[in-house]
Order: structure tokens, then sequence, then C-alpha cells
């Protein structure tokens, strides 16, 4: 385990498929880290959550420190594995790494978007959660206060709801599954070009303000290991799939970005 531990924050952009991100991310939040594709762990939100909750966040192809957890792995929750490098490594017995930073003293802070998190699978660990519906500007007033309120470290979770259906921004929005609909009617209409286009500006909008936030850490002094991915993708109507729930290489591909803010990974 690190010596001096830094405060971490997790963001998954919800629904976020890596061809969209590579157009519409913020030249903000590439001044932080290299992006890169990755493949996420399940094809919905609550496998693909308890999966990063569970220590294991997506895997790049290639075998690169952090971005792909069999070349060294941000969190590790076991230690059946001698030879394996992680930065954070946890006992078996915390089961999260939520639970493990609770044990380590951090405040453990989430705030969600998508429906998935009303459920306490995903949030009772969490010494402090808050569901938000899609609203990522209220979200960020929550996470700033949390960081600017208290100098304790912290674990801090954000599940971004704009990169997810309707693709849409801008104050709160009331989420849709219109997909899950055309799926069900067999809906064969093609390629839908008008909802990668607003996936596109989703995204844009979410990197932007999210590089606001990472400013405000930055100034604050403190260090702080940040991953920013996806759950999981979405398709458009290729191969005549709308959505997500299955699986589809662009629903597998996502984006994945590791790195430290006051703080250079080892």
């Amino acid at each position: 385990m690190i010596n001096r531990i830094p405060s971490v924050l997790l963001v998954t952009l919800d629904s976020c498929r890596w061809d969209t991100f590579q157009l519409g991310v913020s030249r903000d939040l590439e001044s932080f880290a290299v992006f890169r594709q990755a493949f996420c762990h399940g094809t919905y939100t609550l496998p693909s959550h308890i999966s990063a909750f569970s220590a294991i966040l997506p895997d790049t192809v290639e075998p690169l420190p952090y971005y792909n957890r069999f070349a060294k792995s941000v969190f590790r929750l076991s230690t059946r594995e001698a030879n394996a490098q992680s930065l954070f490594q946890f006992c078996e017995e915390d089961q999260s790494i939520i639970r493990a930073f609770n044990r380590l003293g951090h405040r453990t802070i989430g705030v969600g978007a998508v429906r998935w998190f009303r459920s306490p699978v995903l949030t009772h660990d969490f010494s402090e959660f808050h569901f938000t519906g899609i609203h990522m500007e209220r979200q960020m007033e929550i996470l700033e206060d949390a960081c600017l309120t208290d100098d304790r470290s912290a674990f801090l979770f954000l599940n971004v709801g704009e990169t997810h259906e309707p693709y849409e921004f801008g104050g709160a929005i009331e989420e849709t599954m219109i997909s899950r609909a055309r799926m069900r009617e067999r809906f064969a209409g093609g390629f839908r070009q008008c909802d990668f286009d607003k996936q596109v500006a989703a995204v844009r909008y979410a990197t932007k303000r999210l590089a606001v936030f990472l400013e405000l850490l930055s100034g604050s002094g403190k260090p702080y290991v940040v991953a920013v991915t996806s759950d999981h993708g979405e398709c458009f109507g290729e191969d005549s799939m709308y959505g997500h729930g299955f699986f589809h290489p662009k629903v597998m591909a996502v984006p994945l970005g590791i790195f430290g803010v006051n703080y250079d990974l080892p």
C-alpha cells in the first residue's frame, strides 16, 4: 500500500462510448490526462459499477500500468496474486473499495444521476450519497461544497447522466429509455446520427465542466488520484441495435483516463 494515501475521484460518464468521447472531449480535460480506449466489464449500469466498486475498472488491450490491471492496477482487494502490483492494496475482507476507504478514515461521498443509483445495492457503503437525477451542475455543487468545507481525505464518486439518453444537458434533465422501446418493438430505423451527435455534444459539456472541478482540486493543493471512464457504451442503430444491456462492440468500448492531481502516480 502506498505510504501517503491521497484522495480519490472516480467518474463514470454514463453510457458514453469511445468514439463519441473522442470527438467530444474538451481540451481542458485532455490537459490532465491521456485518454485511451478501454473495455468495460458489464453491458449496463449495475454490473459495471459493481465491478468498479470491487476494484476492477475497464481495461485497455495494451499492458499499460493502471490502464490494464494485469500490468498494474489502481485498486486491488485481494492478496492472492503475490506478484501483482497496485496503487491501493486492500484486504479482501473489505469487499469493496468504498468500505476500504471508510476503514482508512476517508470520507466516502457519492453522487449519482441515473436510476440505478436509487438502489442501495450501489449506494449503501457510502458514508454520504446523493441521488440527483441528470443534473451535473447540481452534482458539482455538492462535490465542490464537500471539498471546500472539509480538509479530510476523501473517496469521491461521480456518475454523470448527461451522456445517458436523452443526451441532453443544461439544468435538470428527465431520463428516458426510448432506445429500449426501439429494441422491444424491433425498430429498424438504421443508424441515428442525431443521437450520436447529441452524445458528442453532451460529452463536450460534461468534460468541460469536469475540468473546472479538477482545476478546483488542483488549486486546493491536496493530492488526488483520478479515474475517468464510462460504465458502458451505447448503440445508435448499428446492426439494428439500440441502447445497451447486450453485447456489442460499441457497448463494450469506453474511454479511460487515469492521472494524478497534485500527485505523481508511481
